[in-house]
């Protein structure tokens, strides 16, 4: 088995195509033959629709397809799971399926596991002779579809399978309707979907207007709310508190304090989620004749998630750093206090998703992961 970084693979004689049949491995192709809900050992395996899964495959090979597995394998990294097992589980699914393939194992939160498409990258650049791959052609067979629970089936556990499908462009199947040829109803439209960002944009700049007046601006959001890059766009000349660089609220009063002194407008980039935490900002304006403006990021959970991910994933963004652990989001959800006027605030901004404004981008690929399905 090769390796590269967290991605590990294993050709078992797949030939190049311009076509490819993309498939999951646990409870699209394999289930515990024990019928525990996790495999009690390497031997601990069944075809999962037997005899029609191998005709289905076969057929694909003979109509010129390339067989590849996209299997997410986290249990590696985190030990629950050894390599050399897995490795000999997948000679065996290999040698009952009787077909030619290649098997990609993800074992990290990174770009090569699902939704994200860093396996099927390496694929087609490394991995498949140069051909060109036709995604028109191409599909992706996998059980986490995002599908609600409906009679004795329980609800899938994740829709990675059908946002990876989605953030390739490439038809998707579920086993159901891959191998017995059942139909299946899976959404096809999300509360959140990244592709759409950008689009209907009202910029920022639009709403919020610039000032001649010394001023202090809170920003109240959640981490990923765009905060940071609201800052670096619209107030460029203003001090700059962010309690991730300080460290310590009393440092950033301090320094908001010193910028007020100086005549300096000071923006304060911290969740700011109540009152109280807002207090200290607005009485600091009072003290030095300054106006207050407050700017709420009302924006959904689910952009806070994408953008917490997206600086994760892509080294090249400033705010590139591992992922803040999920109750913190959630706790800014249930315990924010939406800034009012009431407070001593001269004007509250509100912007919503329609003022997110993606980029700028140093890449392409930046933009592309940005408008990708990342969870």
């Amino acid at each position: 088995m090769e390796q590269r970084g967290s991605v590990y693979w294993k050709d078992y004689d797949s030939p190049a195509s311009d076509k490819v049949l993309g498939l999951d491995l646990d409870g699209t192709l394999i289930a515990p033959k024990s019928g525990a809900k996790w495999p009690k050992d390497a031997n601990d395996w069944r075809l999962l629709y037997g005899g029609s899964c191998r005709t289905v495959l076969k057929k694909h090979v003979n109509d010129g397809f390339k067989v590849v597995v996209f299997s997410n394998q986290k249990g590696v990294s985190t030990g629950k799971q050894k390599l050399e097992d897995l490795q000999k589980k997948l000679d065996a699914v290999q040698a009952a399926l009787a077909v030619p393939m290649l098997v990609y194992l993800a074992t990290r939160d990174d770009i090569y596991r699902k939704p994200c498409t860093g396996s099927w990258d390496l694929m087609e650049s490394e991995h498949n002779d140069g051909v060109k791959i036709d995604r028109k052609q191409s599909k992706f067979v996998g059980d986490a579809a995002g599908r609600p629970a409906s009679g004795g089936r329980k609800k899938d556990f994740s829709s990675s399978d059908h946002k990876f499908a989605l953030n390739l462009g490439i038809r998707f199947l579920t086993p159901e309707e891959a191998f017995l040829g059942q139909n299946s109803n899976f959404p096809t439209t999300f509360d959140f979907d990244p592709r759409t960002l950008g689009q209907g944009l009202v910029p920022p700049s639009t709403v919020i207007k610039k000032v001649e007046d010394t001023e202090v601006v809170i920003l109240v959001g959640a981490p990923g709310s765009g905060k940071s890059s609201l800052v670096r766009k619209l107030f460029p000349t203003y001090k700059h508190v962010n309690q991730d660089t300080l460290k310590d609220k009393n440092k950033c009063v301090k320094e908001c304090k010193t910028a007020l002194a100086a005549g300096q407008s000071a923006v304060i980039d911290n969740q700011n989620k109540d009152k109280s935490t807002r207090k200290a900002y607005i009485d600091l304006a009072k003290q030095y004749k300054a106006k207050v403006r407050a700017v709420y990021m009302d924006v959904p959970k689910d952009l806070c998630f994408h953008l917490n991910a997206y600086r994760e994933l892509n080294p090249r963004v400033r705010e590139h750093k591992k992922k803040i652990p999920p109750m913190v989001l959630h706790s800014f959800y249930k315990n924010r206090e939406v800034p009012q006027k009431s407070e001593g605030i001269d004007e509250v901004i509100t912007l919503t998703i329609k003022n997110f404004e993606p980029g700028p981008f140093a890449d392409p690929s930046d933009e592309k992961l940005l408008k990708s399905f990342l969870e």
